[in-house]
């Protein structure tokens, strides 16, 4: 019942899923991680770089790199210009009228950061339940706590059996959502910890400011969990030794509940998704004359055009 900030674990709803629906990105575009503006510290006055990135204080600023590199470290720079580019409102729009969010407002709607970096209260039911859509084709299902109630006679007193589901986006998004998610759990990702053994997984990791939550979204072809990690009155910094410590104990908990399962892996329609190599370098369709390359996943009406910066051999 209570609300806590998403951190990342917004950024595939609310940014991500949404550009690449609306053919703003494809899995090899290149944008700037660096800082967007100046803002006022509210600690110490004095302006600073915004947004800061998780790992800052290790690497800074990146500069151009790949959309689907700075989904798998996840990277803040990168949403806040995305979302700039989807406006507020699309994102706004999505996570409330199409993912069951209840807990924003208008006005937090249209706060860039509430929606690219998950700042403001979110319920935790709330989010697992939108993860759903990218382990299942791009459908959402409005999540109920019980299935059937019955009095003591054995007469139906409610039941949620039957539910509708919707399609939010289309099967091209989902599918290459899948793919982006799955490198954050099984290519050297932020959410590395979560795999699983015999069971394909995919997941993003989540921190709020100041480090007071720790989460992780993640899902398989059984089932979709979410976690929330962190001091029940939300008023200190977790410990730094414990930063990546909930990851683990998702995996175990999963571990458990997938006992006595077949093991399994995302079997998504594929119609209309290509798997293209591409240039590490220009994010363009590689050729023989590109020293790197890498595998994306596109929609067929949305290619990239040739790298041009390295000449064909």
């Amino acid at each position: 019942m209570s609300t806590r900030p998403a951190g990342s674990t917004i950024k595939p709803l609310a940014i991500y899923a949404p550009a690449f629906e609306n053919n703003l990105i494809t899995w090899s575009s290149i944008m700037d991680d660096s800082p967007v503006k100046k803002v006022k510290d509210e600690k110490t006055g004095q302006e600073r770089d915004y947004p800061k990135n998780y790992d800052s204080d290790l690497k800074g600023y990146q500069g151009p790199m790949l959309i689907i590199d700075a989904l798998k470290v996840s990277k803040n720079t990168i949403p806040v210009r995305l979302s700039d580019l989807l406006t507020p409102k699309v994102s706004y729009d999505f996570v409330t009228k199409e993912l069951g969010i209840t807990t924003l407002t208008p006005a937090s709607g249209s706060n860039g950061a509430t929606l690219a970096l998950g700042d403001g209260g979110f319920k935790l039911h709330e989010l697992t339940a939108a993860f759903q859509i990218f382990g299942n084709g791009g459908y959402y299902t409005q999540p109920k706590m019980y299935t059937k109630v019955t009095d003591s006679e054995g007469k139906v007193i409610l039941d949620a059996t039957t539910r509708s589901k919707h399609q939010v986006m289309s099967s091209q998004t989902a599918y290459i959502m899948n793919k982006g998610l799955w490198s954050v759990v099984n290519d050297g990702g932020s959410g590395r910890a979560a795999k699983l053994a015999n069971m394909e997984t995919i997941g993003k990791t989540g921190t709020s400011n100041d480090r007071k939550d720790l989460l992780f979204m993640g899902a398989t072809p059984y089932y979709v969990a979410g976690i929330r990690y962190g001091h029940d009155d939300n008023k200190l910094t977790i410990a730094k030794n414990l930063y990546s410590a909930h990851i683990p104990v998702w995996q175990k908990i999963m571990t458990e509940v997938h006992k006595g399962k077949n093991p399994a892996v995302f079997e998504l329609n594929d119609d209309g998704v290509v798997e293209m190599a591409y240039c590490t370098e220009s994010g363009g369709l590689a050729h023989s004359g590109c020293p790197k390359q890498g595998k994306g996943y596109y929609k067929a009406t949305d290619i990239p055009a040739p790298c041009t910066i390295h000449p064909q051999l």
